[in-house]
């Protein structure tokens, strides 16, 4: 199930948010497998800013069901932070949350949280693999064009392993074909009817291996 969290006329922002989770409850007694929570910023077409904050509550209302970010906007997050909270999400919820990830828009949230068009355009892939290295490995450092930092411990340790499932939102040829090196290897997509003619690999730092 994917709830937008969207707010129409005459709706308050909490009663709004209250039926959201009240959904993802409901899902999960109707026996549904995942429920997916959107993220959006300075818009009433989605009224939740940070889909890992409304997981982590529907996560602790829930038991059963898989619970996961459609998405996370990459290219507003520092995918270092972004890793250390899916693992904290994995740990305390057993195994039950998912990572949903995306290039994200519009840029009017690329000017107000400060990361830019060049970050959006061109640092997708760089974002993607840090991402991926910090869930993967205890350790992670970063020399690239859109981040440099020194070598660190990434803790808390993901229970799931080698890392929580993550997928990558794509509705454009430029997002789907994105392409991390060394290793080849297949992230699941989520895609639009538009994109699907569109070959899919992405290639991650080994030794990961897709849950």
């Amino acid at each position: 199930m994917f709830l937008l969290a969207a707010r129409f006329p005459g709706q308050g922002d909490g009663e709004v948010l209250a039926a959201t989770v009240a959904a993802a409850v409901a899902a999960e007694r109707a026996g549904f497998d995942d429920v997916w929570l959107a993220e959006h910023h300075f818009m009433s077409y989605g009224i939740c800013p940070s889909a890992m904050t409304l997981a982590a509550y529907v996560l602790g209302r829930t038991r059963r069901v898989g619970v996961g970010t459609a998405v996370s906007v990459l290219s507003t997050w520092h995918p270092v932070a972004l890793a250390e909270q899916a693992a904290l999400l994995d740990q305390v919820s057993a195994g039950r949350f998912r990572l949903g990830v995306g290039r994200g828009g519009p840029w009017l949230e690329l000017e107000v949280l400060g990361t830019g068009l060049d970050r959006y355009e061109n640092g997708f892939a760089e974002g993607l693999d840090l991402m991926l290295a910090a869930l993967s490995r205890g350790r992670v450092s970063a020399a690239g064009r859109f981040f440099r930092f020194r070598e660190v411990p990434v803790v808390p340790r993901p229970r799931t392993q080698p890392h929580p499932p993550v997928v990558v939102a794509a509705t454009t040829p430029a997002t789907a074909t994105t392409t991390l090196t060394p290793t080849p290897s297949t992230l699941p997509r989520i895609l639009p009817p538009t994109t699907l003619t569109v070959t899919l690999t992405i290639c991650r730092p080994s030794p990961i291996i897709d849950t």
